[in-house]
C-alpha cells in the first residue's frame, strides 16, 4: 500500500489487490482510495487518478454539498456550544476555548472551504460533539426516565450517519451525538422516543400512544419538526 499527498486530491490511498482487474477508484468525502492490479505500477495507478480529476472532484463535491459545511460567516451553533472560524496570519490551525464559544483560528492564505480545511474543521467539531455528548447525555437520559417512569438498562453514544438513536431488545439505548445540532425539545423527544421502545419494542398505536402521552401530546408535531434535520 501507498499513500500519497495529491496537491488537488489531497490524500490517496494506492493498494494493490491481486483480485483487481483493473484500475478502480473509491471517492469518499474523506479520502480517495484507489485498487489496482497487482501488477500494474503505482505510478500507473497516479497516471489514471491524474486523467480523472475532474471526474473525482465532481463526484467528491457533490458529497460534500450533503454534509454540513463549516463558514467563516455562519458559526456552528449547537446545544452547548458554538464554533467560529478565524483567519489569522499563522502557520498552523489552533482551537482556543472561551467558556461556550470554540474559536478555530487557521491560516489567512487558506481557503477554508477547500477539502482540507472543511476536513480539520469537522474532526475538531465531532470531537466536541462526542465529548458534550458523553457529558450532557447520561443526565438528560435520566431526568426524562425519572419523570415519566421508564428504566433502560445503559446508554452508549454513537456518531453513525443513520439515525437519531436506537433502543434494543434488553434496553440499551442509542443515542447520537449529533442530537446536539437540535433545539432541546427535539433533544428530549427522541430520548423520549427510544425510552418508550423499552414498553414497546415495536410501532404500534400503543407506542404511539404513549409517546404522544410523554411528550405533551406534541409527539406528531415534534416528529415533522424534526424531519426539517439531518444528521452530520
Amino acid at each position: 500500500m501507498k499513500i500519497i499527498d495529491h496537491p488537488i486530491l489531497g490524500e490517496v490511498v494506492l493498494k494493490k489487490n491481486i483480485r483487481s482487474r483493473n484500475i478502480n477508484v473509491k471517492i469518499t468525502a474523506e479520502q480517495i482510495r484507489v485498487s489496482l492490479p497487482f501488477f500494474s505500477s503505482y505510478d500507473d495507478a497516479i497516471s489514471f487518478v491524474e486523467s480523472k480529476i475532474e471526474i473525482i472532484e465532481k463526484k467528491r463535491a457533490n458529497l460534500a454539498s450533503k454534509k454540513r459545511m463549516f463558514t467563516i460567516e455562519n458559526p456552528t451553533r449547537t446545544f452547548s456550544f458554538e464554533m467560529y472560524l478565524v483567519p489569522l496570519p499563522q502557520k498552523d490551525y489552533l482551537r482556543i476555548t472561551k467558556g461556550n464559544k470554540i474559536y478555530i483560528t487557521f491560516p489567512g492564505t487558506d481557503n477554508p472551504l477547500s477539502f482540507r480545511s472543511q476536513k480539520i474543521f469537522r474532526g475538531v467539531f465531532e470531537h466536541l460533539l462526542r465529548k458534550e455528548a458523553h457529558r450532557l447525555f447520561p443526565d438528560m437520559l435520566k431526568q426524562e426516565a425519572n419523570r415519566c417512569g421508564f428504566e433502560y438498562k445503559d446508554l452508549r453514544i454513537s456518531s453513525a450517519h443513520t439515525r437519531w438513536g436506537s433502543c434494543s431488545s434488553d434496553k440499551n439505548i442509542n443515542l447520537n451525538m449529533y442530537l446536539l445540532t437540535l433545539p432541546e425539545h427535539l433533544i428530549r423527544y427522541v430520548m423520549l422516543h427510544e425510552l418508550c421502545h423499552t414498553k414497546f419494542m415495536d410501532h404500534s398505536s400503543n407506542f404511539y400512544k404513549l409517546l404522544d402521552e410523554v411528550s405533551g401530546g406534541k409527539s406528531e408535531e415534534y416528529k415533522k419538526e424534526l424531519k426539517g434535520y439531518s444528521i452530520g
